[in-house]
């Protein structure tokens, strides 16, 4: 029997740890649900750990984090890579558990904010549709900007007969193209589906976000109440703020700051698992050009997530705080913020009234940046390793980021006039970054 859209729904949510961003697609879709279909119930399950298997999936959620926090870039590409073979050896388990578990649920339709397992989970909800005499279908989360380089989505959903591909429907922002014929042909040519199975409406973007969509920014405070998990995350970051020249009021589990509209405010996010080295450069460059480069009557704040998941202790976190502690001419017209897990209550506002931000080209942040950001966008790229002189090899622009990553950056050259630097060449944007113009700031992308 097939269940009207006033009845209760039977929704199963697939996504994956390992970085963040697939998390946090799942975490706006959750929201979306719950909004649409209020009675329904939601069944979550993570493709790794539920259904590759605990110890192994853990490993594999582990190895990806570890290549993350090193830049390890050739370790990553090398991730996805594998992920045909992937798809083949863990076909059986994944169609197994797919099928067992829709069956078992009732479930009525799918959301996918993860990559792999695509032919199984489709081959699965085709048999359980035959049997349970209904229609059950597909969402696919596309958690990248669409571009050629998006392939560990797109090749598992191309290499689909037409029977199984018309399970699937498509959720992504538009590719780049220019004309209606330009869409058709990029998701014909890449995806293998027509546009009709593809939607522009209803993307990943977290609650929060979606109240600055086509906003533009007005002139006034923005005040942040930011959140902590443990005291020890309070303390780092309360005597890290007593060197610098914004106030913040310390209640119980929280801090609150206010952001006045003259400061220049910049905000350095380098992915769920950020590369430390990087970021640790990152925040000596900015705070020595900042001593060089400004006035005292100016103030600028850095805020910084020195991690985007939750954590009895942060390292990282602690790192900084040694850094603006031991530095006994730290600028006095500056205030740096070193975050760890916030929610979008927090990112998005704090994204939003940017002037600058620092960021790596992950699918989920290329996304909220390409319609809340109204700053200036750098985008981080890894130093390849020195030669045995200690100079930097020859590289191309990109060629510090996995593939994926390439695509997200192109798309957010062209739309937002994003500029690439590395902790090497970071110093020569001083101006573009300590500018106190507002000119410059680029226009919103519509949703």
């Amino acid at each position: 029997m097939i269940k009207s859209s006033d009845e209760e729904k039977n929704i199963l949510l697939l996504t994956s740890t390992g970085g963040s961003g697939h998390i946090q697609a799942a975490l706006a879709k959750k929201s979306q649900m719950a909004l649409r279909y209020p009675n329904a119930t939601l069944f979550e399950q993570d493709i790794m750990t539920d259904w590759i298997g605990k110890h192994f999936g853990q490993f594999c959620v582990n190895k990806w984090d570890n290549a993350q926090r090193l830049g390890n870039v050739f370790e990553l590409e090398m991730f996805i890579r594998l992920l045909p073979l992937f798809e083949w050896g863990y076909f059986l388990p994944i169609f197994v558990r797919a099928l067992w578990y829709i069956l078992k649920h009732d479930i009525d339709f799918i959301i996918d904010t993860q990559p792999m397992g695509t032919s199984a989970i489709t081959k699965a909800l085709r048999i359980a549709s035959i049997i349970r005499k209904k229609p059950i279908r597909l969402e696919k989360v596309i958690t990248e900007l669409p571009t050629e380089q998006v392939t560990h989505f797109f090749q598992p959903i191309k290499k689909l007969s037409t029977r199984y591909q018309n399970v699937v429907n498509i959720i992504s922002p538009p590719p780049l193209a220019y004309s209606v014929d330009g869409e058709k042909a990029f998701w014909k040519r890449y995806c293998g589906i027509s546009r009709d199975s593809i939607s522009y409406n209803n993307l990943p973007l977290r609650p929060a976000f979606l109240q600055y969509l086509n906003k533009e920014r007005e002139h006034e405070p923005v005040t942040l109440d930011l959140q902590f998990q443990h005291p020890s995350e309070i303390h780092a970051i309360h005597n890290t703020m007593k060197k610098g020249c914004v106030e913040v009021t310390r209640r119980k589990g929280k801090l609150t700051m206010t952001i006045q509209p003259e400061d220049h405010v910049t905000m350095m996010m380098l992915g769920g698992n950020p590369p430390e080295k990087a970021l640790l450069q990152y925040v000596q460059s900015f705070i020595n050009m900042t001593r060089e480069q400004t006035q005292e009557d100016e103030k600028y704040i850095l805020f910084l997530f020195c991690s985007s998941v939750k954590a009895p202790s942060n390292d990282l976190q602690d790192m900084v705080h040694e850094i603006v502690r031991n530095d006994l001419d730290f600028p006095k017209n500056l205030s740096v913020v070193p975050l760890t897990y916030q929610t979008d209550s927090v990112v998005a506002p704090l994204l939003f009234r940017s002037d600058a931000t620092i960021t790596k080209s992950g699918g989920m942040t290329a996304m909220e940046l390409l319609y809340v950001g109204r700053g200036t966008i750098f985008i981080h790229e890894e130093d390849p390793p020195k030669n045995r002189f200690g100079f930097l090899p020859f590289r191309k622009p990109l060629d510090g980021m996995p593939t994926w990553e390439k695509g997200n950056a192109r798309y957010l050259q062209e739309k937002k006039g994003a500029i690439l630097i590395t902790p090497d060449t970071f110093k020569l944007h001083a101006d573009e970054l300590l500018s106190k113009e507002k000119n410059n700031i680029p226009e919103p992308v519509h949703f």
